[in-house]
Order: structure tokens, then C-alpha cells, then sequence
């Protein structure tokens, strides 16, 4: 897809072949291969051949980012050489708490690039922001530049942070996404994307967690089960009301243009410059999914 509209990013554990194959026929817009929290430290090596293959194999046809081991740990050097290969579209950096971090994986990054003939800044950085520092620092963190692209924040470290039950859902999980909307508005970066949700059997509260990030301005959300996969690409993508309610606006105040005026009512409901901004942003995603085609 053109144009950054990616609806649904699914985490697959990066040691498990058959779920990578699952992954890439799915209709998840993103694969983010995990060799984080998803692979024990005994199976780190064995993770990083199999995301390797998986890569090499099925990156030309399906986006791929790969959560690599927080730069704390001392794996991540190991994880990078393991995955910066033709093919990668991105990484995913866990515990992001300041830009420097995100600066030095993106000088190893371009080295990798360098060395294995990888057209450099190709390879994207999506930042992990999922500790309390993170969320006060979120602002400082979007300004690292570069290959940085996009936030997500991560509710699961978070609330182990904060010294409370885990959780994806509360008033601390909707203020760190107020906090890295802001901070990637501000920071000129893409739009967020939303954190797992982690109960995979409950449709409705994954609905409604989809609904609640589309509201704040998040482009999609992660998946951790190919069933959440197409409740994520229904909630983020443009519904036909929604086209149809953007279609009147802008036919409307392009008439209004041609008359002189600058603001009208659609509806009852106020238009000016900034809603029409709004929906002609709506019928470009329209189109570039398909669902619009005039």
C-alpha cells in the first residue's frame, strides 16, 4: 500500500515457521517478526536464522519489520546483523526512552546497509514507547530523525512499570496514547499505531480498542492473532458512510469556493478549510484502498 495506510501490523514469533507462512497469505498490511518477548534466551539464535530465511524469502512481497531485544540487553548488535538483509522494511525497537538510543541502533543500521549494498535509509525504525520514562520523553524521542518513522506505545511493560496489573485498557494506557499521538504529530513522524490487545478471544473489546486509537489519530494497531488482523483493517479503514459524509463536504465547499465563501454549513454542521483538509485526507485513503475509485 502507498501513502503509509497501514491498518494492521500482526506480531509472529520469529522462531516459529508455520506461523511466518500463516502470516505472509494473511491480510495483515504489516508482519512484525518478533525476537523479543516471543523467543526464550535459549532459542535467540535459532529465532534470528529462521526471521533471516523469512526475510530473504517473503520480504519483497510482504512489509516486515522485526522487533529486535532491547539495546539494554547487549542482543541487539546480534539481532540487527541477523536481519538487515534485502527485503527488511523495518525495525522494531523496544523500551525507547530517549533519541539517542534511536540514533545509535540507526548509525549500526546504515553500516549494515553499507556493507551488505542495502539502499541506505531504507530500512525504517518504529519505536517502542513502554515505560513511564518513555511516555514523559516521547516528545524528545520523536525528534531523532532519520530512518525513525513511527511510535507505537506498549501497554504491557508500561503498566509492569508502573508496579500494576497488566493491562491494555485504563487511564494509563489512553494517556501514553494521547502522549505518543502528540509526540509523533509534533515530530512530523507518521501516525501511531496502537498497541496489542491481549485477550485474542474478545472481539468486541478488540473492536473497541481499535475504535477508541482510530479516534486519537492512530493510522492502525498491532495483532497478536490473525482473527484481530481483519477487525484492524474494518476499523481503519474508511467506512462508506464516512465517504459518503466526505464526498458531500468537499463537493460542497468546492461549490461555496467558486462562490466566494470560505465557510459553510453541511448538515447543520460547520465547515471551513481545516474539515475539508479532513475529508479530501479521508478520500485519499479511500482511493488508495480501493474504496473509491471515481
Amino acid at each position: 500500500m502507498s501513502e503509509n495506510y497501514y491498518r494492521s501490523w500482526l506480531f509472529v514469533p520469529g522462531m516459529d515457521e508455520r506461523k511466518i507462512n500463516k502470516a505472509v497469505t494473511s491480510e495483515a498490511d504489516v508482519l512484525l517478526l518478533d525476537l523479543e518477548d516471543a523467543v526464550a534466551l535459549s532459542e535467540k539464535d535459532r529465532a534470528r536464522k529462521i526471521t533471516h530465511e523469512a526475510i530473504i524469502s517473503h520480504g519483497e512481497k510482504s512489509r516486515i519489520f522485526v522487533r529486535v531485544n532491547d539495546w539494554a540487553t547487549g542482543m541487539t548488535l546480534s539481532d540487527l546483523r541477523a536481519v538487515c538483509v534485502p527485503g527488511l522494511s523495518g525495525i522494531l525497537l523496544p523500551m525507547v526512552e530517549n533519541s539517542h538510543t534511536v540514533k545509535t541502533v540507526s548509525h549500526h543500521i546504515s553500516a549494515l546497509e553499507k556493507e551488505r549494498d542495502i539502499q541506505p535509509g531504507s530500512i525504517e525504525i518504529m519505536s517502542l514507547i513502554e515505560t513511564a520514562a518513555g511516555v514523559l520523553h516521547a516528545a524528545e524521542s520523536a525528534q531523532a530523525g532519520g530512518r525513525l518513522t513511527v511510535m507505537m506505545p506498549g501497554a504491557g511493560d508500561l503498566t509492569q512499570d508502573l508496579g500494576i496489573p497488566t493491562s491494555n485498557v485504563g487511564h494509563h494506557v489512553l494517556n501514553a496514547k494521547i502522549q505518543v499521538a502528540l509526540a509523533s504529530r509534533a515530530g512530523g513522524l507518521q501516525a501511531p499505531v496502537d498497541t496489542a490487545f491481549f485477550d485474542i478471544t474478545d472481539d468486541e473489546g478488540y473492536r473497541a480498542d481499535c475504535e477508541q486509537a482510530k479516534s486519537l489519530g492512530f493510522q492502525g494497531k498491532a495483532a497478536i492473532h490473525p482473527r484481530q488482523v481483519k477487525i484492524a483493517n474494518e476499523v481503519f479503514s474508511p467506512s462508506e458512510a464516512e465517504i459518503v459524509e466526505a464526498k458531500k463536504i468537499v463537493d460542497a465547499f468546492r461549490e461555496a469556493e467558486r462562490q466566494g465563501l470560505g465557510a459553510i454549513t453541511v448538515d447543520n454542521k460547520l465547515v471551513d478549510y481545516a474539515m475539508v483538509k479532513t475529508s479530501d485526507k479521508l478520500l485519499s485513503k479511500a482511493r488508495t484502498l480501493g474504496l473509491l475509485t471515481e
